[in-house]
């Protein structure tokens, strides 16, 4: 907490200990100093200030050394938990880029906590090359049904003017990163690896994203919806 600052004196103080006063840059107020340097550290002066209309009683202890003035700073309050560990793990995705015409598999690091091995947080912006140009990430969730099975992908995105356009489809902007959830996970946060014959499923939920990605990154900039589904028996037969 700091120190409460009072007015500057411009008029005379009336000090009863014999000591010619000063000014304290710190508290903004007439201060006595002892008559000779060699004096008690500890001692306690009063100096009766008198001001228009008010008289003040300021009592303190003189420090030996001054802090400096500094603006009030908010102390964090925030206890860090000591047991939380996590690790870092790299997780296969499907990787649709700026710079390869061609989707291909890519590398995705991973938060794992310890505490618990299925909850895993991909940590895309590693893929993103422009994070200059645009920070933020957008993601939503693509269901795919087979049956009475279905798998669910995370479509990792980016929207700004400034992003060049994307070289497996130019009707979109920035790199495409999609990554599968686990099967058990019924949040869709989790990921897994991908296995290789993920990618005919990754590249068929890309070119199905692609007109709500591109209403999304355009000029009227639709919303993006929170889970799109999308049924397998319509698009290729098998099972992913």
């Amino acid at each position: 907490m700091s120190s409460p600052t009072f007015p500057s004196v411009n008029r005379s103080v009336n000090v009863h200990d014999g000591a010619r006063p000063y000014r304290d840059p710190q508290l903004r107020v007439a201060r006595p100093v002892p008559r000779g340097s060699h004096s008690r550290i500890d001692k306690e002066f009063k100096v009766k200030m008198i001001l228009p209309h008010r008289t003040f009683d300021l009592r303190y202890y003189r420090s030996q050394t001054l802090a400096p003035y500094r603006p009030h700073i908010m102390v964090n309050t925030r206890t860090p938990i000591a047991s939380h560990k996590a690790f870092i793990r790299n997780i296969r995705s499907r990787h649709f880029s700026t710079s390869h015409n061609a989707a291909r598999f890519a590398w995705t690091p991973t938060n794992i906590e310890s505490s618990d091995l299925d909850t895993r947080y991909p940590l895309v912006e590693a893929n993103f090359p422009d994070a200059a140009r645009q920070p933020w990430l957008h993601d939503f969730v693509v269901e795919l049904q087979h049956g009475k099975k279905a798998s669910s992908f995370r479509v990792f995105i980016k929207r700004g003017t400034a992003l060049p356009p994307n070289a497996c489809d130019n009707t979109i902007v920035g790199d495409v990163i999609i990554m599968r959830v686990a099967a058990s996970d019924a949040t869709a946060t989790s990921v897994v690896n991908m296995r290789s014959t993920d990618a005919k499923i990754a590249d068929y939920v890309f070119k199905a994203s692609l007109q709500r990605i591109s209403k999304f990154q355009g000029v009227k900039r639709t919303r993006l919806p929170k889970k799109l589904v999308l049924h397998r028996a319509r698009s290729f037969p098998g099972s992913p």
